[in-house]
């Protein structure tokens, strides 16, 4: 939900928004198989929205991640993240909105075999 001017109106709402990032990350491993993640992110809102400027700017990431090896080429990655986008807006239109997501991803990761 998103408040547009608090001592106007308030306003909640629902909507899908499609963004391109490029991360620039740093990476800390500690113990065996954790590490913690950090760092600034440009990024391009693909789709319009009436409710939020668009999303281009930079923003910012944090995250934790767990990457367990399955085999000498498999691991299996799981990293908890925040993001919040437009820190930076290259441009702000009538609203102050900055999208927020709280998310995880999963992967599977292949390394390739040295010769």
């Amino acid at each position: 939900s998103g408040i547009v001017d608090p001592s106007v109106e308030r306003m909640q709402y629902s909507s899908e928004l499609s963004i391109w990032e490029i991360p620039l990350d740093a990476r800390v491993k500690f113990l065996k198989y954790l590490y913690a993640n950090a760092g600034p992110m440009l990024h391009f809102q693909q789709n319009a929205n009436s409710y939020v400027d668009k999303q281009h700017g930079i923003g910012f990431h944090i995250g934790l991640g767990a990457k367990v090896p399955l085999s000498q080429q498999f691991a299996v990655l799981l990293a908890p993240h925040y993001k919040m986008y437009s820190l930076i807006p290259f441009h702000s239109e009538r609203n102050s909105d900055r999208a927020r997501v709280l998310g995880i991803a999963v992967g599977l990761n292949y390394r390739f075999a040295k010769n």
